[in-house]
């Protein structure tokens, strides 16, 4: 419930009434009798002295109303205001590599080693959080490309799917040409003032029947944009092998990255490419796309209000008949 004056303006009454009201009373405080007597002893003995009730409360009788009377003016009015946030309609598809090099170990998170892919978890994670207003979908690639989860707001949901990915899931080998075809073949049907990409891989395109350049093309004449991003340190890298006493860390050489591919991708849609080679560059990234790809919003406000001008005039026409009655009667007391 929110209470607002549909007229404020009238309040501005109030300024004479305020001085009025000290006028008077400065008046009084400064009032000198008519007539001195040395001793009331003369008025108490007819049995009459003046009575300050008509002295007072009749004045504020007056008052009260006139007060009334200019906030009834100003149409004081109580109602309910709803705002309503409208986004602007972002869609983003999160395509991610879990092939089976993304178990390299050479990035850190809080402290401890962890693969490639648990980075991208931890990351994409706080990406899809800064963004509540926007359908996201996940579709993860390896030798084959499957959606993980489609475009959503229920980003609880996308979080879960995030969770349960899991290295080798869509194959050892890298498909990137089929998982953008398929991510721009589900955004194509949709209806949407944005449509965005993120592809991340860790290598080169080495499975999949669908040429990465030609499924950017395809990008590019659906309005797509995409944001690549190579992930992954140059050189040796620790990678797990399983051995007769468990699985240690051997260092291996890193396979290299596409980056030549990744930027023919992103400069063909409008987007743009990156390389991530420790944590703090990955995340770097992920707010730089966050920036680029702001969500505008739009917000409606509905307002319904009651008029209360009634609830403040009628009181006041009582107090002003309560006045002329006083003013009737002569308000005196006898002292016994």
């Amino acid at each position: 419930m929110t209470f607002r004056l549909a007229d404020p303006e009238f309040l501005l009454l109030g300024i004479p009434l305020l001085l009025l009201v000290v006028f008077a009373w400065r008046r009084d405080r400064r009032r000198t009798p008519a007539l001195q007597y040395s001793t009331l002893l003369p008025l108490r003995k007819a049995g009459l002295v003046a009575s300050p009730f008509r002295r007072w409360f009749v004045p504020c009788l007056r008052i009260a109303a006139l007060a009334l009377l200019v906030v009834a003016l100003a149409r004081p009015q109580f109602g309910q205001v709803e705002r309503v946030r409208e986004a602007s309609g972002v869609d983003i598809l999160l395509v991610l590599d879990v092939s089976g090099s993304m178990q390299a170990q050479d990035f850190e998170l809080e402290g401890e080693r962890v693969n490639r892919l648990t980075l991208l978890k931890s990351v994409a994670s706080d990406f899809v959080s800064k963004r509540p207003s926007d359908r996201m979908g996940l579709l993860v690639f390896g030798e084959a490309a499957f959606t993980q989860c489609p475009l959503t707001l229920d980003h609880d949901v996308l979080l879960n799917y995030l969770a349960e990915m899991q290295i080798g899931m869509a194959g050892q080998g890298t498909a990137i040409g089929d998982g953008l075809g398929l991510a721009v073949k589900r955004l194509d049907s949709i209806d949407s003032e944005s449509r965005i990409v993120v592809l991340i891989t860790d290598g080169q395109n080495t499975a999949g029947r669908l040429d990465p350049r030609v499924a950017a093309k395809m990008a590019k004449q659906r309005g797509v944009k995409v944001y690549t991003i190579g992930v992954g340190k140059d050189g040796k890298v620790p990678f797990p092998q399983q051995g007769l006493f468990g699985t240690r860390l051997v260092m291996t050489d890193s396979a290299p990255i596409d980056m030549q591919l990744l930027n023919d991708i992103a400069q063909t849609t409008g987007g743009q490419s990156f390389r991530a080679q420790n944590t703090r560059e990955l995340q770097e990234i992920y707010d730089t796309i966050n920036a680029l790809e702001k969500t505008e919003f739009k917000v409606k406000e509905f307002a319904s209000y009651e008029e209360r001008m009634a609830s403040f005039a009628f009181p006041a026409l009582l107090l002003l008949l309560c006045e002329a009655l006083a003013s009737v009667f002569r308000f005196t007391r006898r002292v016994e």
